[in-house]
This record gives C-alpha cells, sequence and structure tokens, in this order.
C-alpha cells in the first residue's frame, strides 16, 4: 500500500450491461482503476480484482470475471 501525491477521484455505478455488477472506478492524475464490485444482503459491497485501465477492450473480460466471482460468492455463501 502507498499513499498517493494527487486527490482521487471516485465513481460508482451500475454497468450498463447487467445490473446487478457495479463498476467502481478511482482517478488519480492519467491512472484510471477499475474494479468490478456488487452488492450483498443490500449493506456489503463485494470488490472483485482490479485492474488499471489502459484499453477499453478489456471491459468485457472483466466483466466476465466479475460475474464468475458473484457466482463463486453466493455458492459459497450458501454452502457455508
Amino acid at each position: 500500500m502507498e499513499e498517493l501525491d494527487c486527490a482521487a477521484e471516485l465513481f460508482f455505478q451500475k454497468t450498463e450491461e447487467r445490473e446487478d455488477i457495479r463498476e467502481c472506478r478511482v482517478a488519480c492524475e492519467d491512472a484510471v482503476f477499475r474494479i468490478f464490485a456488487f452488492l450483498y444482503n443490500k449493506d456489503v459491497i463485494v470488490l472483485g480484482g482490479g485492474v488499471l485501465v489502459k484499453f477499453q477492450d478489456m471491459r468485457k473480460e472483466q466483466l466476465g470475471r466479475a460475474v464468475r466471482y458473484k457466482e463463486d460468492f453466493l455458492l459459497r455463501g450458501r454452502t457455508a
């Protein structure tokens, strides 16, 4: 973990493709980080892996990964 020398901007909203998956973006200077997330029990935000945004075409792959993470998380929650 390191401190940033700039003020970060935060962006959090539903994705256009799926209403159950949210996109969290953190921007600082020229760097933009994208993290897909979902809500659990209306009061918990579960964050998936994040990436440094360089290419827009990565979105489809990342969104698919977020859906798999959510399905796995929910499956584990029901069987635990």
